[in-house]
């Protein structure tokens, strides 16, 4: 289905790396920089896949980004969409979080600036809430070759076998126009915005952490490496000693650690 290696942003959300090593592809890791947002750089990009010199490449591009909550505007996408077209790098946008953008104004779809090259994935976990039904949707690239569509079938087929019929009748009314869905949605938005505004100003108020201010998902994402010396005389190395101690605190704080999403 593919030729080429795989492009895996990091920091990224947990699951990406394994399933690319339990599938034996070869990848690449772009490091997200702190001083560039944890945003994709174009001119990083095309340099990266100047260096690997393959016949085809693919990038995994998760918008609204998790850990960090990032949303790329559209101008930024389409960078991103020229860079790709130059080096016939085929995308994967994982948009499970799209309409999680607390300004949904502010949300492009890949799909729509780099239609011929994306794979656009998404699901009912993140904005309905419906994580256990499992339900998850690809929409291929323009004018995908038959060869391809036929061998998602056929993964589909073998991986999965189909969905549960409940679960295809409760998407069916999760997916149609919903006057009360729509208010769910705004709602789950404003909650999402006001906890996760709130919790990064408050970290971005401690010398030492940085937290860039998220404008999507569930998420942010904290740098604590400016704090790394007075961490270690208390015992603490790394991210995995800090999300043990925070859990040990008797505020019990529960995080995802630095070292998870790569």
């Amino acid at each position: 289905m593919l030729k080429g290696d795989v492009i895996i942003p990091s920091p990224s959300w947990i699951g990406y790396f394994p399933q690319i090593k339990l599938l034996d592809k070869h990848f690449h890791t772009y490091h997200l920089k702190p001083e560039s947002g944890y945003r994709i750089q174009p001119d990083d990009l095309d340099k990266l896949l100047s260096e690997i010199h393959r016949e085809q490449h693919l990038l995994v591009l998760n918008n609204p980004h998790n850990p960090t909550g990032n949303v790329y505007t559209e101008g930024e996408l389409k960078e991103i969409a020229d860079v790709c077209r130059k080096h016939n790098t085929l995308v994967v946008a994982d948009e499970i979080y799209a309409l999680t953008t607390y300004d949904l104004s502010q949300f492009t779809s890949m799909g729509r600036i780099y239609p011929e090259g994306t794979f656009v994935t998404n699901g009912l976990s993140k904005d309905r809430s419906s994580g256990g039904y499992r339900l998850g949707t690809c929409i291929l690239p323009d004018n995908c070759p038959k060869k391809l569509e036929e061998d998602f079938k056929k993964v589909a087929a073998t991986v999965y076998t189909n969905v549960s019929t409940p679960t295809q009748f409760a998407a069916i009314t999760a997916y149609e126009p919903n006057e009360e869905i729509e208010e769910y949605f705004k709602i789950t938005r404003e909650i999402h915005r006001i906890t996760g505004r709130f919790m990064s100003d408050g970290f971005n108020k401690i010398d030492g952490i940085r937290a860039p201010s998220p404008n999507g998902g569930f998420y942010f994402f904290a740098d604590f490496n400016r704090l790394g010396e007075d961490l270690k005389r208390n015992g603490v190395a790394n991210s995995n000693q800090l999300a043990e101690s925070l859990i040990s605190h008797p505020h019990h704080i529960a995080v995802v650690t630095g070292d998870a999403v790569g």
